[in-house]
């Protein structure tokens, strides 16, 4: 049956493309020599042709098929009007077995059980054990010979485990049916959502789909909204810290930015920020997201839909009709964003965004670099930035102490007898050494001469005057933890120099 049903698919394709008829396309094939058992369901399919249904709700369904994969893939195929590109995937998934049948040549089912269901639940095993290991990030990563599954736990990938080619096609297609995405497209990114309780928890999961020389990588972002951290007293350890972030979000008007790399958890400091305005009340709070991470309680977000036109700019513009206070704007692209978004700090409004920026320094560089024809603009509108990185914190059952270096006391002005922590490995941290991480931060609060510089665009008196305008440094939270042995000399320098 299976190499009948694909025969059958590329004869379609073939009469389509030639302009036929699909009603006409089956009286074309009724009238080839089919064996006994392919030609009633050919006839079968015919008459519900004839009565209007469409093609998708009964090949896969007649008896001789009774496939729910086929079903999906060429409802999204015929419901685009890309009927004969769905057929020719149909074909290919049949020759190459990715595609299970309910019936074999014999009428037997073809396997005990479904392998639809068994990938579904390979893949929530897969997201629940990356839940349980706290992982922040799935990852995997096809090759030729096999599928690698990566977590990404600490900040840092690590090899879980591993598929055949053709189990991981199976979980591709459940990945897509999961996130209501277009399982027949596979030669382009897509992105989507999947909520699913794993151990309890209501988990929201943002996926994505890079097509590859070796296949589609599929990448999952798991966030936990019942398990987040968002008291400003939680995520700031020292009381430098949140004294500094209460003062930048009291004032009125202005820029701040919150900064640092990838995953060095900004959103969660913007979303702490949010719910503190939100929680103080009287004023109305918007964002402009892309995507909508979480949904906080007197925010209105917004989320773009860039392929539909409503992008940044357009958005902004949207939310400055409906009389924002404060506007949250989850990313600074290009200059056309960054113009507007000074344009609603110089007037009257309190503007938060972030930057993929490593420092303050640099920060302040990449604005004038955007903007670089209204320095004075970038002056007016800044307000302060916030840096952070995230520690990982060396693991209390395998680490060891150690005398600290004479570098590392004199970089920290540690004491000269200071002990230090040593990360060896162990089953409880993965062999890493490390279990956990922290946020450390740099404050800037920007001062008039800082201000005065930056309309100058003199780019020497800015870098003197950065380290002047720092009301909180990361370093200082380096040197402490390294005096609590809460993480070790090496990890403080792999941030340092990254």
């Amino acid at each position: 049956m299976r190499t009948k049903l694909s025969l059958v698919c590329k004869k379609l394709c073939q009469l389509l493309e030639c302009r036929v008829p699909l009603i006409k396309s089956f009286d074309a094939l009724l009238e080839e020599e089919f064996d006994v058992e392919m030609r009633p369901a050919l006839e079968r399919i015919r008459r519900r042709l004839m009565q209007g249904t469409m093609l998708w709700e009964v090949l896969p369904s007649d008896p001789s098929v009774n496939s729910p994969l086929m079903e999906a893939m060429l409802r999204s195929c015929e419901n685009d009007a890309r009927l004969i590109e769905g057929l020719r995937i149909v074909a290919n998934g049949l020759d190459d077995g990715t595609i299970p049948l309910g019936n074999t040549d014999q009428g037997t089912v073809e396997t005990a059980v479904n392998p639809e269901d068994i990938s579904r639940e390979r893949l929530i095993q897969i997201m629940q054990d990356a839940h349980n290991r706290k992982a922040s990030d799935i990852h995997l990563i096809p090759t030729e010979k096999e599928t690698g599954i990566w977590l990404r736990i600490d900040g840092r990938l690590t090899l879980s485990s591993s598929v055949s080619p053709k189990e991981y096609g199976y979980l591709v297609h459940q990945a897509k049916m999961l996130a209501r995405l277009d399982i027949s497209r596979n030669l382009f990114p897509q992105d989507g959502r999947i909520k699913h309780k794993i151990s309890g928890d209501n988990l929201e999961m943002r996926i994505s789909f890079l097509p590859t020389v070796t296949g589609e990588k599929i990448t999952i972002r798991i966030l936990d909204p019942g398990k987040i951290t968002l008291d400003p007293s939680v995520i700031f350890q020292r009381d430098q810290e949140l004294q500094a972030f209460d003062r930048i979000l009291s004032q009125p008007f202005g820029l701040i930015l919150f900064t640092g790399p990838t995953g060095s958890g900004k959103t969660t400091t913007v979303y702490s920020a949010l719910k503190h305005l939100a929680d103080k009340g009287g004023c109305c709070i918007c964002t402009v997201e892309d995507p909508v991470e979480y949904v906080l309680e007197g925010v209105s977000h917004v989320p773009l839909k860039i392929k539909q036109g409503f992008g940044y700019t357009n958005a902004i513009q949207a939310v400055l009709r409906n009389d924002p206070d404060i506007l949250y704007v989850s990313e600074i692209r290009d200059r056309e964003t960054l113009d507007l978004s000074l344009k609603v700090a110089v007037t009257g409004h309190l503007v938060l965004t972030s930057l993929h920026t490593l420092n303050p320094l640099e920060s302040i560089q990449r604005l004038l670099d955007l903007g670089s024809t209204e320095p004075h603009m970038v002056a007016s509108a800044l307000s302060s930035i916030v840096s952070q990185r995230l520690v990982r914190k060396v693991c209390k059952e395998c680490s060891e102490e150690v005398e600290a270096l004479d570098s590392t006391i004199s970089e920290f002005d540690l004491d000269s007898s200071c002990l230090v922590k040593k990360a060896n490995g162990c089953p409880s941290c993965n062999q890493t050494g490390y279990r956990g991480r922290k946020a450390v931060y740099d404050f800037l609060e920007a001062s008039k001469e800082l201000k005065d510089a930056i309309r100058q665009n003199n780019q020497v008196l800015i870098a003197s005057l950065v380290s002047h305008s720092m009301t909180v440094q990361m370093k200082d939270s380096f040197r402490l933890m390294l005096e609590k042995q809460e993480t070790t000399p090496e990890e403080v320098q792999r941030l340092q120099s990254s």
